[in-house]
């Protein structure tokens, strides 16, 4: 557990409760419920907290708002995807 942080505004005692509810749950390898998007879970591994900054967020939400939009491009292969990119080079 000393990779995980916990991001919580419950009490102390609230917060330990969550913490050992989330370690049973994951010892008895339950099925994790789907997050709404961009709702931070109370348990973060340190390499994941990146994607919690409010730039990436925001990134994210952009994101999804072009998939929404159908502003993306659809390819057959990894090659085909490579061939986009280096033939709409912008650099």
């Amino acid at each position: 557990m000393s990779n995980l942080i916990l991001v919580s505004s419950e009490s102390d005692a609230s917060a330990n409760a969550t913490t050992a509810s989330l370690q049973s749950a994951a010892a008895a390898n339950a099925p994790r419920r789907p997050l709404p998007p961009h709702r931070m879970p109370l348990v973060v591994s340190r390499d994941d907290l990146y994607f919690w900054t409010a730039s990436w967020q925001d990134s994210e939400a952009r994101a999804e708002e072009d998939l929404a939009a159908g502003r993306y491009v659809e390819f057959e292969s990894p090659a085909a995807a490579v061939r986009y990119l280096i033939d709409n080079d912008q650099a």
